[in-house]
């Protein structure tokens, strides 16, 4: 039945965009029509899928929520979790999402979601104040976590990009007064007198970390 609902969307794209608002609706329908529990499952979890590319994050932590206290989804547990966190933190619920990025790796290890959680406390912490060493191991353990992932390998690129920052700016520190610190890699462009350019080439500019996470 849930493969109907991806045929679905495989043939509107033959003619344009998939409109998602509609397959929604259609996956809702089918929801209410079918009695085998897997397909309503899958189901479900298509529908999340769907509200997450329409960025309907309010109707996600409902949604999400509900599913989390359902015995029939105990084995997607990790999974809701964190698209939980990641849908508070794009309403900029940062405390509720950090918490439950938190649970996360307490509870988990070695696994995608887990490098995710570690990679979004990262960007947590690039929020709240940028404290370098925090960050970097942050990054650290979530491309420990699992490095062949898709966070693990770009908490290594985002490594990488800030290593080449601090190397940047300690060439410019020298320039400056000893007792003078920054706080932020932004300060470097004040501070430091790197040009907007070099931080652009460097990637501070252009991590574009807050395009869903996956």
């Amino acid at each position: 039945m849930a493969g109907m609902a991806r045929r679905h969307g495989t043939t509107m794209d033959w003619f344009g965009s998939i409109d998602f608002s509609n397959l929604i609706i259609f996956l809702d329908e089918l929801y209410n029509i079918i009695e085998d529990e897997n397909d309503k499952k899958e189901i479900k979890l298509t529908s999340i899928d769907y509200n997450k590319k329409l960025k309907n994050y309010d109707f996600l932590i409902n949604e999400i929520e509900k599913l989390l206290n359902l015995s029939s989804f105990s084995n997607k547990r990790l999974f809701l979790s964190l698209e939980l966190g990641k849908a508070y933190y794009e309403i900029n619920e940062v405390s509720i999402s950090k918490k439950l990025f938190e649970d996360i790796i307490s509870e988990n290890s070695k696994k995608k979601e887990t490098a995710e959680a570690y990679y979004y406390l990262a960007k947590i912490s690039m929020d709240e104040g940028f404290d370098l060493l925090i960050i970097k191991d942050l990054l650290e353990k979530s491309k420990s976590e699992r490095s062949s992932s898709k966070h693990g390998k770009m908490s290594k690129k985002l490594l990488n990009k800030i290593e080449l920052l601090e190397d940047i700016i300690d060439v410019h520190k020298k320039k400056i007064k000893p007792n003078q610190k920054f706080q932020t890699l932004l300060m470097a462009l004040y501070v430091f007198k790197i040009p907007l350019d070099i931080l652009k080439n460097v990637g501070y500019f252009d991590i574009s970390y807050g395009t869903g996470g996956g």
